[in-house]
Parts: C-alpha cells; sequence; structure tokens
C-alpha cells in the first residue's frame, strides 16, 4: 500500500455578497494518490488528528478544516466538489461528510449530488470504538 501524504491548501474564504473575500481556510488533504473515496472531515485538529491516521489506513483520502461558520463549510464542499482540492474519487457517488463536535460527538454522513444522507452520531465514549464506528460506516457507505 502507498504511504499516504499530507499536503496543506489554502482557499479564498467567503466574504459578503459582491464584497472582497475573507479569510483564508486552511485545508489538509491526505491522500496515498490515485482514486480513492473521500472523506471531509470537519473540526478541531485535536478531534481530526486520529480521524485522519484511521481513514487513510482503511485507504480513504481525507480533506480536514476547522471551519469558522457555516459559509466556510459551503466553501470547502463547493471547492471538493469542483475539483480545486486535487483529489481524485469524488463522482456521482459522492463523498463522506464527517463533523467534529465541541462536545466529542462525531456525526457521519454521505453526500451525494449536492444532498445529504444521514450516517450515525457517535457521542463521547472511548476514542477507538467511536473510530472504528466511523470507519465502518464510511467503509459500507462509500464506494
Amino acid at each position: 500500500m502507498a504511504t499516504p501524504t499530507t499536503r496543506a491548501l489554502e482557499l479564498p474564504g467567503p466574504g459578503d455578497p459582491g464584497g472582497p473575500a475573507g479569510a483564508a481556510l486552511s485545508v489538509q488533504v491526505t491522500s496515498a494518490g490515485g482514486a480513492r473515496p473521500v472523506v471531509l472531515l470537519s473540526g478541531g485538529p485535536g478531534a481530526r488528528a486520529a480521524l485522519v491516521e484511521r481513514l487513510a489506513r482503511a485507504g480513504f483520502a481525507t480533506v480536514a478544516f476547522d471551519p469558522r461558520s457555516p459559509a466556510e463549510l459551503a466553501t470547502v464542499l463547493g471547492a471538493l466538489e469542483r475539483g480545486v482540492l486535487g483529489v481524485a474519487g469524488v463522482d456521482a457517488a459522492g463523498y463522506g461528510l464527517v463533523e467534529c463536535g465541541t462536545d466529542g460527538s462525531t456525526t457521519v454522513s454521505r453526500v451525494r449530488q449536492g444532498a445529504r444522507v444521514a450516517g450515525p452520531v457517535v457521542r463521547a465514549g472511548r476514542p477507538d470504538d467511536a473510530l472504528e464506528t466511523v470507519c465502518q460506516w464510511l467503509l459500507r457507505t462509500l464506494p
């Protein structure tokens, strides 16, 4: 299996309609290359680090960032769907979206053609159990 690498990108942040762009968004893309199922990880870096590693070992490409607003989440989702982030595998099959909450919960969904299909909400508990629940749902759901 190829070794995953991580690269940092910056996207122009959303601004007011008709106004200048807001503060830049920092995004980290981790992939071992080639077409892989893609998972967008939203939330603080501490919550995401173990998920990025576990998903990479399972064969996923990840796009991770910490949104400051719903508009920033929409900006990154749009960039992912338009291919701006350089990850192969986002197509008609869609991609996964994992949102790490500040309360330790993790919400998982699948996005296909702009529509979200709800997955599990994993409550804080044993971190290894939560990682495995998220990973197994994504493995069953994404191609």
